[in-house]
C-alpha cells in the first residue's frame, strides 16, 4: 500500500505541477498534503496540456480501476480537488478530456 501511495503522489505532484495554480489550492478546509509542498505550483499562467499528462491520467486510472485501497488513497492524497480543478481548466482553455 505504502508504493502505491508513493505512486498516487507522483501522479497527482505532476499533474499539479502541470495543470493547477497555487490559488486552486487555497481553501480554508483543505489540508495540503505534505508531498504537494515539494511540488513547484505556479502563482499564473496557462496549464500544460501534453501527451505526458495524458498518460499520467491514464496510469492513475489504472492505479485506481477497481482497487478500493488506492481509492481510498487518491481520496486521501487530495487526489478529488487536484483533478477537479484539472478539468476545470481544460474546460476553461476549450480542452476536454
Amino acid at each position: 500500500m505504502a508504493k502505491d501511495r508513493r505512486r498516487l503522489q507522483c501522479l497527482l505532484s505532476y499533474i499539479a505541477e502541470k495543470c493547477l495554480l497555487a490559488s486552486d489550492l487555497i481553501e480554508p478546509d483543505l489540508v495540503e498534503p505534505l508531498y504537494l509542498a515539494r511540488v513547484h505550483i505556479r502563482n499564473q499562467g496557462s496549464p500544460i496540456f501534453d501527451t505526458t499528462l495524458r498518460f499520467t491520467l491514464s496510469a492513475l486510472w489504472n492505479l485506481t480501476d477497481e482497487c478500493p485501497d488506492a481509492c481510498l488513497g487518491f481520496v486521501q492524497e487530495c487526489g478529488l480537488r487536484i483533478y477537479e480543478k484539472m478539468l476545470e481548466h481544460r474546460t476553461a482553455f476549450g480542452r476536454l478530456p
